[in-house]
């Protein structure tokens, strides 16, 4: 069954507003709200059945170099950029886990491939 998060305000009064949401094509398992990846920007990370991990964050997506920090940078590619350097230091961390624990290496190298979660974080993460 698919499922549609859906975020709702009561900023402006006892009414409330819609403020997000989003269809997405799988059932979800769990749903947390809280600080995750950017300092004073709450998120809403939902983990779906097939086990993907969706974050949605009240971050405003302005493509400003305030914001981004690079010039001319969309909020997608800040995603991208972000995603990449948490792979990069996942990689780095496994490959300190092995050097400080051979005998487990086999089973810190059963981790998914970095591609895999790359794939999933671009396709379903950050809109």
């Amino acid at each position: 069954m698919a499922a549609s998060p859906q975020v709702w305000s009561f900023d402006l009064g006892d009414v409330p507003k819609l403020v997000f949401e989003r269809s997405l094509q799988e059932s979800i398992t769990s749903v947390e709200c809280g600080v995750v990846t950017t300092n004073n920007y709450e998120e809403v990370v939902v983990c779906s059945y097939a086990g993907k991990l969706l974050s949605f964050s009240s971050e405003p997506s302005t493509g400003d170099a305030a914001e981004t920090g690079v010039v001319g940078e969309t909020a997608k590619e800040k995603n991208e950029r972000k995603m990449r350097n948490l792979v990069g230091e996942i990689d780095r961390l496994r490959v300190q886990a092995i050097r400080r624990d051979p005998p487990r290496s086999a089973e810190i190298r059963r981790d998914p491939p970095r591609s895999a979660v790359m794939r999933a974080a671009t396709t379903t993460g950050g809109e």
